[in-house]
């Protein structure tokens, strides 16, 4: 018979979370789902409910009904995935970022249809990419693990050069190199293109949307 320690390790895999930041997020103390034997206090449940709202109670204390309380078993959202969205954040242009060396970790979760395995979701500052992505914006990303041996150009990009920077931008062939550059265009007509050395960066996510309440 599963306990609600047990349930709650399926939370945990359905949302691709560690326990230790599931235990974070929650502001429980570090350690307690391992150290369980089975059931929570009211207290833990209560502190849980609190950073989860849409996840059902009773589930989570009886096994009764559905995990989470929208849940309505129709095909229509069963394409949904929580996806962790980091504190930190994708920056329109090259202006530099006050935070570049704060660490990455989850501030929340938000649902988007069709994401994948590992992806995640960043927050825009700077509207060089309005009117396809404005400031406040939240961008669902996939990270480009081969990016160096082939990036398909004409598609937006989060970048994070070596120097902590984060950008948005459309990577097209450079004018100057096309060996050792890119062209970063923005979507605003009032932002330059500007030629990228590839040796400046450091990671590329692919943007694969744009979250909207509205989809849901």
């Amino acid at each position: 018979m599963k306990t609600t320690k047990d349930r709650i390790l399926i939370f945990l895999e359905y949302l691709g979370m560690g326990q230790n930041a599931f235990e974070k997020k929650c502001g429980i103390s570090n350690g307690y789902i391992s150290n369980s034997r089975g059931s929570f206090g009211s207290r833990i449940i209560s502190k849980i409910s609190t950073a989860y709202p849409d996840l059902n109670v009773e589930w989570l204390m009886t096994g009764e009904g559905t995990m989470l309380k929208s849940e309505s078993i129709s095909e229509k959202d069963a394409d949904f995935r929580l996806v962790p969205m980091y504190n930190l954040d994708a920056r329109g242009g090259f202006g530099g970022n006050e935070e570049v060396d704060v660490a990455e970790y989850i501030v929340d979760y938000i649902p988007f249809k069709d994401a994948k395995q590992g992806d995640i979701c960043v927050p825009i500052i700077g509207n060089s990419m309005a009117p396809t992505y404005c400031a406040g914006a939240i961008v669902l990303l996939h990270r480009v693990e081969q990016w160096a041996d082939f990036l398909e150009l004409g598609q937006v990009y989060m970048i994070v050069l070596k120097d902590g920077r984060r950008l948005i931008k459309e990577l097209r062939a450079s004018q100057e190199d096309r060996k050792s550059k890119y062209l970063c265009v923005s979507h605003n007509p009032t932002f330059d293109p500007v030629e990228l050395p590839k040796d400046m960066i450091s990671r590329v996510f692919l943007v694969r949307a744009v979250y909207a309440k509205t989809a849901m």
